[in-house]
């Protein structure tokens, strides 16, 4: 029916008062300014200006198209001045969504840091276990996450994120001199999280590599977090591995210990980013950022 240039060359030539005032506006032709008109007043199969050789004079549907025309044109311009900002993100959110590890003992120092110099960003984590992470990135719903393991996605882009390590740890008054190997401890209540957790795939990935499997040992437990798989290894209840992120201030307050160093298990958290979904401004130095700027 009209397009954008149309309406604007109408517009300009009633604002300009002729073509040829309204063709210098526009730093086009008066016959192009002209063209545009009369393929509109064709489209819509209507008279839109009286034409005179003294002033123009807008038909009664010209003086509707007109008064919308403005309006159009203006939220045209609106538009395109906030996908800039957004482009160039004055403004809009980042979403990450983040394992727990991450999420919770990681990324608060680092947002805090790069709001100092990015305050015009805004961030948003999500946290969860690392499986809902993969599905939050992929969807979507986030622009990039953080996991607890590497996941196996061909629309995946993966880079590493930091380096830590597993700790095998228990109570005060464990008994630990039961613990003399692997073999002895799969014997005992090992603490684990849920189905999906990065911390448990490792783990079950390090014990299968040893030749042992959590299945066999029917008192093993199962919590939905780090912090109440931490407090069920407090009481006693049995053993398990544990970020030692996770685990730095029970050491220090003497609540729990670590049985024994050689059971450390190395484990790296990764970046995700779908391929197949172009981040926008902020979200790429949100990630370059928090990749070149975590402090071990």
């Amino acid at each position: 029916m009209y397009n954008y240039k149309q309406l604007l060359a109408f517009v300009t030539v009633v604002d300009e008062g002729g073509f040829t005032p309204a063709a210098k506006k526009l730093f086009i032709t008066q016959p192009a300014v002209s063209w545009q008109i009369k393929s509109m007043e064709k489209a819509l199969d209507i008279l839109l200006i009286e034409r005179s050789e003294r002033e123009i004079l807008l038909t009664p549907a010209g003086e509707i198209l007109y008064r919308n025309a403005k309006i159009i044109i203006d939220q045209y311009h609106i538009l395109g001045e906030d996908m800039d900002r957004h482009k160039n993100n004055e403004s809009g959110n980042v979403r990450i969504a983040a394992s727990t590890i991450p999420g919770e003992y990681l990324l608060s120092n680092l947002i805090k840091n790069f709001r100092q110099n990015h305050s015009d960003i805004n961030t948003k984590v999500y946290i969860s276990d690392s499986r809902e992470v993969v599905e939050k990135v992929i969807s979507g719903s986030v622009c990039f996450g953080i996991t607890g393991f590497k996941p196996d996605h061909p629309d995946l882009e993966i880079q590493p994120f930091v380096e830590e390590r597993l700790k095998l740890v228990c109570s005060m008054d464990y008994p630990v001199q039961r613990l003399k190997d692997l073999s002895a401890i799969v014997k005992e209540p090992i603490i684990m999280r849920e189905e999906g957790s990065g911390t448990k795939a490792v783990t079950l990935d390090y014990l299968k590599k040893n030749g042992f499997s959590m299945i066999q040992n029917h008192n093993n437990m199962v919590f939905g977090s780090t912090k109440s798989s931490l407090s069920a290894i407090e009481s006693g209840l049995g053993v398990g591995w544990l970020s030692e992120y996770a685990i730095s201030d029970s050491l220090k307050l003497n609540h729990i210990k670590v049985i024994d160093d050689s059971y450390d298990i190395p484990r790296q958290l990764y970046i995700i980013t779908y391929k197949k979904r172009t981040l926008s401004k902020g979200a790429v130095t949100f990630r370059s950022f928090i990749s070149k700027n975590l402090k071990r």
